[in-house]
């Protein structure tokens, strides 16, 4: 908590939440960044840039951006590519990604959004990174504890929880602490492999098979994507298993609950921590962020499709109610 506190006092000091104006920036200079990670369907289009170009980074005009996408067993190899191109910056998203490109580069400054920096040995502290690394941590696993308690208030007679999970994204220290967790709340839990999107509905309908009740989806970009989210929430719904999830965006494509930061908000500190870098900070001293504000979403019309009540006291304390 103490790190915490402080990573975060350091970031509003140093990052100013309002937009710069382009003065800063070297006159007829073009940037270059590169993205990788492992978003499935979002391509080119990705949301820090709307951030970059809020603050005078524009594709085609003064920015050129190479994204590398591809599954999690790829990403040293697309790693390495970006870093011979030696961009100004790259951006990756998820912890394989800021693994990978980590250990093809230790010039090339990173912004990485992800969880788990310190465990993963890629900063020496939140406040004070001290290498070529920052960036933004989501709570990834820090949170799975507390959204499979809470999928166990809105179905409290579930006894058996399916985790749905892609292994590179939740790895099996993450799985360890839930199985604590559902120790703690009498619930079993197995865990459920997904390593490619074509295999999420299949993998469901086998957990249901295998006796689950409900379903924790685990943080991971390829649940994340929408195509992806819309078939979860779907087969989800049609198999009648209540699912909770880290984002907004998968509450609304129909899953019962998410639970976690903002997305878009993460994605915006994380384009003015790119910004930073492009007009001239340091990553060595660039804290880590984090996001100051949690959010429940419970989405009614999957609670009613799939029979549950949902106690109104639960409700109050959702962010957002779906109806």
């Amino acid at each position: 908590m103490k790190q915490f506190i402080a990573a975060t006092l350091v970031a509003l000091c140093v990052l100013d939440p309002a937009p710069k104006s382009a003065l800063s920036q070297e006159s007829g200079k073009t940037y270059r960044i590169g993205i990788l990670n492992t978003d499935y369907d979002r391509g080119s289009d990705h949301p820090v840039l709307l951030e970059l170009a809020r603050r005078g980074f524009v594709e085609g005009r003064n920015l050129v951006v190479e994204q590398r996408t591809g599954p999690a067993a790829q990403l040293p190899v697309l790693a390495r590519g970006l870093a011979e191109m030696r961009p100004d910056v790259i951006l990756t998203v998820g912890l394989p990604a800021a693994r990978a490109a980590h250990a093809a580069t230790q010039t090339v400054p990173i912004i990485a959004v992800g969880s788990f920096p310190l465990e993963a040995g890629l900063v020496a502290s939140l406040a004070r990174p001290g290498g070529n690394l920052s960036g933004v941590s989501i709570f990834t696993a820090e949170l799975n504890p507390k959204r499979l308690a809470l999928l166990h208030e809105m179905v409290p007679g579930a006894r058996r929880v399916a985790l749905l999970r892609e292994p590179a994204f939740a790895p099996m220290e993450h799985v360890a602490l839930l199985e604590a967790t559902g120790r703690d709340l009498d619930l079993a839990v197995a865990v459920v492999d997904v390593r490619r999107p074509e295999d999420i509905a299949g993998s469901l309908r086998t957990a249901r098979e295998g006796g689950a009740e409900a379903v924790s989806v685990l943080a991971a970009t390829l649940f994340a994507a929408p195509a992806a989210s819309k078939v979860l929430a779907a087969t989800a719904r049609e198999v009648g298993l209540p699912t909770i999830c880290q984002w907004r965006e998968m509450a609304e494509a129909g899953c019962l609950a998410s639970y976690g930061p903002d997305l878009a908000g993460i994605y915006k500190l994380a384009g003015r921590q790119v910004a930073s870098v492009l007009n001239g900070a340091s990553v060595y001293n660039l804290p880590v962020e984090q996001p100051t504000r949690l959010e429940l979403v419970i989405n009614a019309r999957t609670a009613k499709t799939l029979g549950l009540t949902i106690p109104s006291s639960f409700l109050a304390r959702a962010d957002e109610v779906i109806e």
